[in-house]
């Protein structure tokens, strides 16, 4: 460990830099309150100094000073350490900003074949009002099906079907009517 080089962190930030200058190891240490710790594991007493010359004595379990995953938010990280979590941290970011930037330019691709799909199957006009997710009178039950993500059937008769539908756009229900196949009637709960 001497010779080793560390950071003080807090919030994430590097606030000092020191290096090992010795080490001890213990079965017990001190804390800054004048406590009296045994600890399972080995216990090493590190001193540090800073390039101003001040040094301090901080008291590790032996397995910590090593722990790639130890958390670095406040207190004395072995500076080997700090950078790979900072390495390891800004991939993510780099691989997160890929990944939204990826689903940026394919959902205008998604919208765009969906609408599609919607005009080949209903035509124009009927496609952009399903879009909008507006219920009309006179539209089919397949066309309704579409604009609503949840269908119940409430009632249904030989020539009349009532229909509890939630939107994607509105999560309040909202009761269709049809007679056959065509929608006669819209209340809003």
């Amino acid at each position: 460990m001497t010779g080793q080089d560390f950071v003080h962190c807090k919030n994430k930030e590097v606030k000092s830099e020191w290096k090992c200058i010795d080490v001890s190891v213990a079965k017990d240490f001190i804390d800054e309150y004048g406590y009296i710790y045994l600890i399972t594991g080995e216990t090493a007493a590190l001193v540090l100094q800073n390039k101003q010359d001040t040094t301090l004595q901080i008291n590790y379990r032996l397995v910590d000073i090593f722990d790639e995953i130890r958390d670095y938010d406040e207190g004395m990280v072995l500076k080997k350490t700090y950078l790979s979590h900072e390495k390891k941290l800004a991939l993510r970011k780099q691989q997160e900003k890929q990944k939204i930037a990826l689903n940026e330019q394919q959902i205008p691709k998604e919208q765009a074949q969906h609408k599609q799909r919607l005009t080949t199957k209903y035509g124009a006009t009927m496609a952009n009002k399903i879009l909008a997710g507006k219920y009309e009178i006179g539209m089919s039950k397949a066309v309704c099906k579409e604009i609503a993500a949840q269908v119940m059937v409430v009632e249904k008769t030989a020539a009349t079907e009532t229909w509890q539908v939630r939107s994607y756009w509105n999560g309040s229900p909202t009761y269709l009517y049809f007679s056959g196949d065509k929608l006669v009637k819209i209340a809003k709960n």
